[in-house]
């Protein structure tokens, strides 16, 4: 199901994260889709767009949602908001019709206002990986940062929805950037 293309010149991480999904990958489990999800982040902060998008296609729109699995409706939400961030200035309506699916469903961090729920995770993303870096192990560290930066597209997405000040919504931006420099030098 998922199109994944083993490279001989592809870093120790991504090896592994594509090892661990050829052939394993299921829609119904929530750990392999955030799996996929976090190889699609590497891709991505490694400058491998194309690869990325051609993952997400195959499988972000694929996962059977339900409010009963809440975790597997999230990571799917999470799939379908960065393949929406990757069609953003193609001639096809495809990004907006994503970003649309994701407000419509409203799967994704649905507690509380969602201004202070962004200044909070900005607040623990600072704390957890700015000062507590040298505490993690390197796979902790990668998987911590394509967390965040997963939560920090969907603001960046969808954050004008939400009457988000124009400089928060560049600054989810900006989060995102620092954190793909981050996981591009990490990963090598």
């Amino acid at each position: 199901m998922l199109d994944i293309e083993e490279l001989e010149d592809d870093c120790g991480p991504i090896k592994k994260k594509k090892a661990s999904l050829i052939g394993k990958f299921k829609p119904t489990q929530t750990k392999k889709i955030r799996d996929a999800n976090l190889l699609a982040v590497f891709l991505l902060a490694q400058g491998r767009n194309q690869e990325a998008k051609k993952l997400l296609v195959s499988y972000a729109c694929n996962i059977p949602i339900s409010e009963i699995y809440f975790e597997r409706w999230e990571a799917a939400c999470q799939a379908i908001v960065m393949l929406s961030l990757l069609y953003r200035g193609d001639s096809t309506n495809e990004a907006d019709r994503l970003r649309r699916l994701v407000l419509n469903d409203e799967i994704f961090l649905t507690e509380g206002p969602k201004e202070s729920l962004f200044f909070s995770l900005l607040k623990q993303y600072e704390c957890e990986l700015k000062n507590d870096a040298f505490e993690l192990q390197k796979s902790e560290l990668l998987s911590l940062y394509g967390q965040y930066y997963q939560i920090f597209a969907y603001y960046f997405l969808v954050g004008s929805e939400y009457n988000f000040k124009a400089e928060d919504i560049e600054l989810a931006g900006e989060k995102c950037e620092e954190i793909l420099c981050e996981l591009n030098r990490l990963l090598v």
